[in-house]
């Protein structure tokens, strides 16, 4: 993620100020929703499953497609021929080369009942690993990890948590440690087969305030962060997409030459370092649909509902 674009930013903030700690909140915000009304009027989804808004028919709970901005409306691609964007994607006419960049194909099948998903933990800064680690893995239909599928204790300060879920989980890993805040990292698609993930970087209530300041914004620790990346259908991180937030006027940025930017508008895809990141400061705790675009305004690419919890930061890498 990005803060391996900014780290040598926030050290030289490190040494020019001297900061007091935040108060450490997790803020876990009500159950999402006890009837579906209250997902169409939170425009978080269309039906209530277990506490959770979730999308209807074609969605499964993972995405549904709009067509905003100025992109043409299609169903099939004999309404998109004879134009320089001859394909129809997600409602959209696109050109072959998008359509190839985000028409994925389909997930393999599972090839055994339970699975090994695991990431390095680390400090944001030192690259050390902390103390007293702890990740759970946590069900999306279980908002409060009430109920984890399995729980990570680093016993061993190695920092490399290793869980082992039922194929085709679908969720998040709450991440803890001593003297930081706490991490959520959602998986936007179920994982299927044993994989070990990118490090997992944990932030110093101190080193979230400095973040918000490179990124021009004062900083509340009674409310969240969220970091997100869109993933193409190559694995590769994409430039030229907007993330847009279902609550509103929350402080945003994007990583524009290797620092926080809050008057870019789209993610702007770093080859150094193989990123393209844009993210939001200051979200009110709770339930948040996020949503990626191509271009200012232009065809969705997909939707995540996620929580935000108060000073805790979470991590999307969206793929749809």
């Amino acid at each position: 993620m990005w803060d391996t674009l900014i780290v040598r930013y926030v050290c030289g903030a490190l040494m020019a100020m001297t900061l007091t700690s935040c108060t450490l909140l997790m803020g876990l915000s009500d159950k999402q929703c006890s009837t579906s009304s209250e997902c169409l009027d939170s425009q978080l989804g269309d039906v209530c499953v277990n506490n959770i808004c979730e999308f209807a028919s074609g969605c499964n709970g993972t995405a549904c497609y709009e067509n905003d901005g100025g992109v043409p409306s299609c169903e099939t691609d004999r309404e998109c021929s004879g134009t320089s964007t001859p394909k129809c994607m997600k409602n959209g006419c696109v050109t072959n080369e998008v359509f190839d960049q985000w028409t994925c194909p389909s997930q393999d099948t599972a090839t055994s009942d339970t699975i090994s998903y695991g990431f390095r933990v680390v400090d944001f800064v030192t690259r050390d690993v902390p103390m007293n680690v702890v990740v759970k893995a946590c069900r999306n239909t279980d908002p409060y990890c009430s109920q984890p599928v399995d729980t990570f204790t680093d016993t061993g300060m190695t920092g490399n948590a290793m869980l082992t879920l039922n194929a085709n989980f679908y969720g998040y890993f709450e991440v803890t440690s001593a003297g930081h805040i706490p991490a959520l990292l959602y998986v936007t698609k179920p994982i299927l087969k044993d994989t070990t993930n990118r490090d997992v970087p944990v932030l110093t209530p101190s080193m979230v305030e400095i973040l918000a300041m490179l990124a021009g914004f004062p900083y509340d620790a009674a409310k969240g962060l969220a970091l997100l990346e869109m993933i193409d259908c190559s694995g590769k991180p994409a430039g030229g997409v907007q993330f847009k937030s279902s609550r509103a006027a929350p402080d945003q940025f994007y990583i524009i030459d290797q620092t926080p930017s809050k008057d870019a508008e789209l993610t702007e895809y770093d080859m150094t370092d193989n990123t393209a990141d844009g993210g939001f400061i200051n979200l009110e705790p709770g339930f948040i649909r996020f949503s990626a675009h191509l271009g200012v305004d232009g065809l969705e690419l997909g939707q995540f509902n996620a929580r935000i919890g108060a000073n805790t930061i979470t991590y999307i890498d969206l793929s749809f």
